[in-house]
């Protein structure tokens, strides 16, 4: 008897899936993978627009950064040279200056002994001493 029971359940269970066939199931599941394919899409469209303005306004960004770099490098560079070229100048002059004190010094050096070659003592012109003591 139970099994005459469970038997007419199963008939009667089977003959309510029999209202929906297999076809409308198949709808009914392609439907569904419809419009969960569209959410997705949606959703996935969004996220690809937020990350394509990051990467546009990043990408700016670094080039701006890029550029402004490279003026620094190209000003720097520029500074560097003129420093240089102010600097070889300098030492030149540095250069010349130590010749020209080496010269002063050898100058004042030949007064002194021209000076001194000129200074003949004339005994007949020095004032009268006393005789020297024997």
């Amino acid at each position: 008897m139970v099994l005459a029971l469970l038997a007419g359940a199963v008939v009667s269970a089977s003959g309510e899936q029999n209202t929906v066939t297999p076809i409308e199931k198949v709808i009914t599941l392609l439907e569904d993978l419809k419009a969960e394919v569209e959410s997705e899409g949606s959703g996935e469209a969004a996220t690809y627009d937020e990350f394509a303005c990051f990467c546009k306004d990043t990408t700016a960004q670094k080039s701006e950064a890029i550029t402004t770099g490279q003026d620094t490098i190209d000003q720097l560079s520029a500074e560097i040279e003129a420093k240089t070229a102010e600097k070889a100048e300098l030492l030149t002059e540095v250069e010349e200056l130590e010749l020209v004190d080496v010269l002063v010094d050898d100058v004042e050096e030949e007064v002194e002994v021209d000076e001194l070659d000129e200074v003949d003592v004339d005994v007949e012109q020095l004032p009268h001493l006393p005789p020297a003591l024997p």
